[in-house]
């Protein structure tokens, strides 16, 4: 794989930090509180709702040529001992130049997950992040067969 130039490098970094402060920014509005972790975490924000905690992994793209945001979830965080046993409960996708956010609860094992233009909806931060939130903290029923 060829490596990245300087200039891309710094403009990944940019656009990560941009994703991750509008991130925090809307966290900030609707929790009681969220700040950033310390670099080369493997969450990038942490964030308090009452007594649950939860981790936040944020990803930030602008769209291909194709108009299509792909996320990958990366492997190579899997290097470090540290890393790899390191789970967020959620991730935070930044669709840029729009600057709007989607929410999804990381239970599944997926590498990269793909979105268009059309994903893109009004409400969608608030619905995404309930939506995660519900997810994570489900409770399973009992459905005892002797009552």
């Amino acid at each position: 794989m060829p490596k990245k130039s300087n200039e891309q490098q710094n403009q990944a970094k940019r656009l990560g930090i941009l994703g991750e402060t509008l991130v925090q920014a809307f966290l900030l509005e609707h929790a009681d509180f969220c700040y950033p972790t310390c670099d080369s975490h493997p969450a990038d924000l942490i964030v308090e709702l009452g007594s649950a905690l939860y981790k936040v992994q944020v990803k930030s793209r602008n769209p291909s040529k194709e108009g299509k945001f792909t996320f990958p979830i990366e492997s190579h965080r899997k290097i470090s001992k540290t890393h790899a046993n390191y789970h967020c409960e959620l991730l935070a996708f930044v669709f840029l130049p729009s600057k709007r956010i989607y929410f999804k609860a990381n239970t599944a094992s997926q590498q990269y997950y793909i979105y268009s233009k059309k994903h893109i909806k009004k409400d969608m931060e608030i619905d995404s992040f309930q939506e995660a939130l519900n997810k994570l903290s489900s409770i399973p029923i009992l459905n005892s067969l002797l009552d």
